[in-house]
């Protein structure tokens, strides 16, 4: 092709610009500033409308990994306070809703850093959404297991037991009577 037979020049620009005068060597200074500013300003614009488009992005698909999350939480909870009201007999309904109401405590706070955590994109906002369904799931299944086989949960000497056997509990001494 033509273009192939061409001569090809290599231009020195250090020399055109060091060849010129000083007003024109300050207008190419000025032009070439200019130039490197205004993309300097679009690549800034770029930058900030892929972050809201990522963020707008991120946000969508924590909603809708929320949808699905919410329905198994619900089997979590029932799987958490049904055990629990067959497990704690002692004090009537006021017990186990009180250590219900500790565990969903415990599970909100953990979802909503996880949220906060997929929101800011420091967590898949799969990792971010699940985090706390997936630490209760566990506890959910203990205690389920444990209102099952009809073991007691809270029972402070199977604790007890668990410390001394490590060397964190200690039994207090009765005191000499005189």
């Amino acid at each position: 092709s033509r273009v192939d037979t061409l001569p090809t020049k290599f231009v020195n620009y250090d020399s055109l610009i060091l060849a010129s005068d000083v007003n024109k060597k300050s207008r190419m200074i000025s032009v070439a500033l200019r130039k490197a500013r205004q993309m300097s300003s679009q690549v800034a614009n770029r930058k900030t409308v892929i972050g809201q488009s990522e963020e707008r992005i991120r946000r969508y698909n924590i909603e809708w990994h929320d949808k699905f999350r919410w329905s198994l939480d619900c089997l979590i909870f029932f799987f958490i306070g049904a055990p629990l009201g067959g497990i704690i007999r002692k004090g009537g309904l006021g017990m186990p809703v009180v250590v219900s109401v500790i565990f969903f405590i415990l599970y909100y706070i953990i979802s909503m850093m996880g949220v906060r955590s997929a929101r800011e994109g420091v967590l898949t906002p799969f990792q971010g959404v699940w985090l706390s369904s997936f630490i209760i799931i566990p506890i959910a299944i203990a205690i389920t297991w444990q209102a099952v086989t009809d073991a007691p949960i809270l029972s402070s000497e199977k604790y007890t037991n668990f410390f001394r056997r490590f060397g964190l509990y200690k039994e207090k001494k009765p005191k000499d009577k005189k």
